[in-house]
């Protein structure tokens, strides 16, 4: 069914012709852009490196994914050197009165600038490698959206203050880096009962606080967990998180991972169907597939699950427009 769907949604869009080398369209066939919109988008696409958008049935756009990463730039074949979005055109998203979903990915824009977007109807949104010095509060004009998608992702230039969040009960796809995953962390996720998919990317917990961090995750089906979590003995508490099917250690450091007061707790994990685990040593692999016969360890042979919930939507790991 969702192959299907898939197939569906190519076919019933069509991918225009730009005419800025940085700027994708996908434009529901029949449909002809809203003027105002495409104005604001060509304008956009003339400052970043690519620019992709997606329009509805009505031509207004409705999601939007703006990247200055220069493997986007190579893609696309951008020759000359572009600032990425500022506060200015922030004031031009915030015209784009439909923008539902939108990815900011190594843009310039500040905390002034996402002000001006606090009025969109955002449930999908993706804050990647956000700016030096942008004041670690910038969060704070989402509290009160309806979010199905939240990124606080590579922000390893910026600080990130997640207890100026106030949680969002309908968040179902939800990332933390770096400060976002700082102990801060642990009573917003408290706030958002509803994760499916969560991304835990370098966090700095000891393991008690990784322990009431599951004791926040009732519906977490797919989790991928960075270190640090205060040690691998802190993987215990995992068993708490009743729905969890797919685990993804990643990032651990040779010899992170023993068996012994690590590994061996995963197969305490009721429900847990899928590992993908680095840093472990072969033999402590063998030693938890022989305790676990029924979970499926990724490798060459084995994939791993895709992120996607329970009623089967696909989440793309950095753009809301597309599913792979």
């Amino acid at each position: 069914m969702r192959r299907a769907a898939a197939v569906a949604w190519l076919l019933a869009v069509s991918v225009a012709a730009a005419s800025d080398p940085a700027l994708v369209e996908r434009i529901p066939k029949g449909t002809t852009p809203d003027a105002g919109d495409r104005a604001i988008v060509e304008k956009l696409a003339t400052q970043v490196y690519e620019l992709e958008v997606e329009y509805d049935a009505g031509g207004r756009v409705v999601k939007l994914f703006a990247t200055n990463h220069t493997v986007n730039q190579k893609a696309r074949k951008i020759a000359d050197d572009r600032p990425g979005l500022g506060d200015g055109d922030a004031a031009d998203l915030a015209k784009l009165t439909k923008l539902s979903a939108v990815c900011l990915e190594k843009q310039a824009i500040t905390e002034m600038g996402l002000t001006a977007l606090k009025d969109l109807p955002l449930t999908d949104v993706r804050l990647h490698y956000m700016p030096k010095g942008i004041d670690p509060k910038f969060p704070a004009f989402l509290n009160g959206k309806p979010l199905d998608v939240l990124h606080l992702k590579h922000n390893f230039s910026a600080k990130v203050d997640v207890t100026v969040l106030k949680g969002f009960p309908e968040v179902r796809y939800l990332v933390l880096d770096t400060t976002a995953a700082g102990p801060g962390c642990v009573a917003f996720v408290k706030g958002c009962p509803k994760v499916e998919v969560f991304e835990l990317h370098r966090p700095k917990l000891t393991a008690a606080q990784f322990g009431e961090l599951c004791d926040h995750l009732p519906n977490c089906r797919w989790f991928e967990v960075k270190p640090d979590i205060g040690g691998a003995a802190a993987l215990k508490h995992l068993a708490k998180s009743p729905k969890l099917e797919a685990l993804m250690l990643s990032q651990w450091k040779a010899g992170t991972l023993p068996y012994a007061d690590g590994l061996e707790h995963l197969a305490a994990v009721k429900g847990l169907k899928a590992v993908s685990v680095s840093g472990a040593a072969a033999e402590d692999v063998s030693k938890l597939k022989a305790a676990a016969p029924h979970l499926k360890v990724a490798g060459a042979d084995t994939p791993f699950p895709e992120h996607q919930t329970a009623d089967g939507t696909r989440y793309n790991l950095i753009s809301p427009i597309r599913t792979k």
